[in-house]
């Protein structure tokens, strides 16, 4: 264990070529993350699948407060335990291939039980949608560790923007692929939706897949676990 000085900028920075080749991988990573989300987008295309499976018009109402709920409150509750690692891509890794077999595992489960036991799937969906949007939001916080780390702090509006970019870029795309399944001179249900599940699932693998290649710089900081209490304090 390295003593934590004042300033963890004094970490030695990666050489250039591995700082650019970073940025690259992480516009590529959030334009995969960004296409899977748009492709099972929780405002649209979900409340409609609820509402295909015979769900109510309130759970259908109800998905985007538990989007964002599955997002937002496990990001509290993972931050102090993250604290005691010293790498945050392989908790990513991780976390996002749980993400990713769950939508997989959504996208072949409508096809096989939509139409004959929508009830069933109807709860499998709405226990499988929250494991996976509690496993995003706990990798979220690791993510934005890793963008931190990649490059100076310097270049770390660049990082931003570029996955900003990108990210808006995927959505644009993954929206013309989302009006074309959807168009019922295409395909039907259950086909269409678990077409697009299938792909959201797909793409969040890509997404695993460039990000593992992403190095760290490990920063003089020793790491600590806070537990709940200390972070509630905080």
């Amino acid at each position: 264990q390295h003593q934590a000085p004042h300033d963890a900028e004094e970490a030695p920075f990666l050489p250039p070529r591995i700082t650019r080749r970073n940025i690259a991988l992480s516009a590529a990573n959030q334009f995969f993350v960004e296409a899977g989300m748009t492709l099972s987008e929780g405002t649209t295309v979900l409340p409609l699948l609820v509402k295909a499976l015979g769900g109510s018009n309130f759970l259908a109402g109800l998905l985007p407060s538990l989007r964002w709920f599955g997002w937002l409150a496990p990001q509290f509750l993972a931050a102090g335990r993250m604290q005691r690692l010293t790498y945050f891509v392989p908790i990513v890794q991780k976390l996002e291939l749980v993400r990713c077999i769950g939508y997989l595992l959504l996208g072949i489960l409508t096809v096989l039980l939509g139409p004959s036991r929508p009830g069933l799937m109807l709860a499998i969906f709405v226990v499988l949608f929250m494991l996976t949007r509690i496993a995003a939001g706990s990798s979220a916080v690791a993510r934005t560790e890793v963008v931190a780390r990649i490059v100076p702090q310097e270049e770390r509006a660049t990082v931003i923007s570029t996955r900003r970019v990108t990210g808006g870029v995927a959505g644009l795309l993954a929206g013309f692929v989302v009006g074309y399944v959807l168009n019922e001179r295409v395909s039907q249900f259950p086909v269409n939706y678990g077409l697009l599940l299938g792909l959201s699932g797909i793409s969040f693998g890509l997404a695993i897949v460039v990000f593992s290649g992403i190095v760290e710089r490990q920063l003089p900081i020793k790491p600590r676990q806070i537990d709940m209490l200390q972070q509630i304090r905080r």
